[in-house]
């Protein structure tokens, strides 16, 4: 299982780097020679503008800081795996609780093989969303072993550190029954869970109302219903599908590092399914409390049973599916922010949650493949189909963490360059990079929103200056001569002109500005003037200095080949 996870998402971890949202907090964190309880993400204004979710903002911290100190990037990567195995292994136990090892391991093997989300190795999501996962399942065990009070402290946990997997507490006591002929009986148990889930969630939401956290008190509840129903639809749809669509994109782009790990993954998924098939023939799927002998496999279509609408035999397939299933559904009402059929980049984040039930439901498909082959072929040929189909979802993870190193490339790429060209710059200084030659990746983005972040990381200006007075880097929207002059010359930076938070957003003057266009990811800096819609504006005059006159800070020296 381990190595399955280690080589789908972090075998060329090594070559990874910072991405995106990382470059809101970690710098803050590596920079820390140590643990500062006084850092501004311990204080009680960083629960409010961290969305609410304190434990969100301090798991990032504390899990960068000594990742960091554990050994530089390949630390905090090293890191993440741990976080995303511990959470598969508690998976596996799990459901070793309710149902029988070999459903337990097919599924555990569908939570690592689970692609539906790329973005696991992003540290700022492995940091900060799996805690999360990890607090959900350790809240399964707790209710599992009637330990109900220690259950619902984590599942409050869950809502302050990242709340979309938060409702999927709802189905333990479900859980609780799939080994139980007595359903009538826990109807009561099912209500007061229920009632206890939903009024915790009421509590907290009503908590950061009051504290005014932006995604709450800004919501409306008309558009926040009529979204959470649609991605109640989307998203199970797509966190199932692509199991069955990542292997056909690997087939149709195999590289030399793809093919290799599809390869060594066929032959050892071959050699486990070659033994498995008897094993995935047993139907009832339930874990054995006692220690008789196992009665042969029954026959689906023979066993009637009058004491139940459901055939004793069918019941465990039933109850998989329809927990599964529910799992999966639960996990997608509380995504507002993101669209719920996204396939690649950030936004698929927005699957996160469905791993349990897309897990579970897959691991149920696989079984019934495997039966009906063996069943009606009398062959155990289950092997052929299932083994590279597994394969190509280990291949699909290369492709994944290939466009993560490319991503990184770029990225030092651009600065290396950027400060080469542009040393000059002062207070005020705007620098404005058309998109038009940079190379990006699809998976896990490439100097894009975030860049307005970057230079104040890697060199140390004044503290005296303000937010506006720090020289920034935008990235230009492809469209955005249409929109960026204003009256008397100035520039609009806003949602129209540049990919860049809001928070940035402003009117510039074009002499505070330098404009680099580039060429196959080859910056170069425009001097002299630059006409926009037959309007000349004159540019920041080049004044080069070799040397730039500020100190390097926390990222110079990931960031710049002249310091590495």
């Amino acid at each position: 299982m381990g190595i399955t996870l280690w080589a789908s998402r972090f075998l060329l971890s090594s070559d990874f780097g910072l991405y995106e949202d990382d470059y809101s907090r970690i710098p803050n964190a590596i920079s820390s020679s140590s643990l500062d309880l006084s850092d501004p993400y311990f204080s009680f204004s960083s629960t409010v503008q961290g969305h609410g979710l304190p434990l969100h903002n301090i798991s990032i911290y504390c899990m960068a800081f000594f990742g960091w100190h554990l050994g530089g990037l390949q630390g905090m990567y090293v890191l993440a795996f741990l976080l995303v195995f511990f959470n598969a292994i508690l998976f596996y136990l799990l459901l070793l609780r309710v149902w029988d090892p070999t459903f337990a391991r097919l599924a555990a093997l569908s939570f690592c093989l689970y692609s539906a989300d790329t973005t696991q190795a992003y540290l700022t999501h492995a940091f900060g969303l799996q805690p999360s996962l990890s607090l959900l399942l350790l809240a399964m065990h707790a209710y599992l072993s009637e330990r109900k009070l220690l259950s619902y402290l984590l599942a409050t946990g869950i809502l302050i550190t990242y709340e979309t997997p938060y409702l999927l507490m709802l189905v333990l006591p479900l859980l609780a029954w799939v080994n139980s002929d007595a359903i009538k009986d826990h109807v009561s148990e099912l209500t007061r869970h229920t009632v206890i889930i939903l009024g915790l969630l009421l509590s907290i939401t009503l908590v950061r109302f009051a504290l005014g956290e932006g995604r709450v008190s800004d919501l409306q509840l008309s558009v926040a219903l009529k979204d959470s129903l649609l991605h109640m639809i989307e998203g199970p749809v797509v966190s199932i599908g692509t199991y069955f669509l990542r292997p056909i994109q690997t087939f149709h782009t195999l590289g030399l590092e793809s093919t290799a790990a599809t390869a060594v993954s066929l032959l050892i998924f071959s050699l486990f399914f070659w033994d498995a098939p008897m094993k995935l023939l047993d139907v009832r799927g339930l874990k054995v409390t006692d220690h008789t002998e196992r009665e042969p496999v029954p026959d689906l279509y023979n066993q009637p049973d009058t004491r139940h609408f459901v055939p004793r035999p069918l019941r465990p397939w039933i109850f998989t599916f329809l927990i599964g299933l529910i799992l999966l559904v639960l996990a997608y009402p509380m995504t507002f922010t993101v669209r719920a059929y996204a396939i690649s980049g950030r936004e698929t984040r927005v699957h996160f949650a469905a791993i349990l039930g897309a897990s579970i439901l897959f691991a149920l498909f696989i079984k019934w493949i495997t039966y009906i082959l063996q069943r009606y072929t009398r062959r155990n040929i289950a092997m052929v189909i299932v083994a590279p189909w597994l394969a190509l979802l280990v291949g699909f993870g290369q492709i994944v963490q290939l466009d993560y190193q490319a991503s990184w490339e770029n990225q030092i790429s651009f600065w290396d360059q950027l400060v080469l060209i542009a040393p000059d710059l002062e207070k005020g200084t705007v620098i404005l990079v058309d998109p038009a030659g940079l190379r990006d990746t699809k998976y896990i983005g490439s100097n894009t929103w975030n860049l307005p972040r970057i230079l104040e990381q890697i060199y140390s200006f004044p503290e005296s200056w303000g937010k506006y007075d720090i020289p920034r880097v935008y990235r230009l929207t492809p469209d955005w001569e249409q929109y960026i002059l204003g009256e008397e010359g100035v520039l609009h930076l806003n949602a129209r002109t540049t990919v860049a938070p809001r928070s940035y957003d402003r009117a510039v003057d074009p002499a505070q500005v330098i404009y680099l266009t580039s060429e196959d990811n080859q910056l170069a800096r425009v001097t002299g003037s630059l006409t926009i819609n037959d309007t000349s504006l004159g540019l920041k005059i080049s004044t080069p200095d070799p040397q730039p006159a500020y100190e390097p800070s926390v990222l110079d020296s990931l960031l710049t080949k002249q310091a590495q």
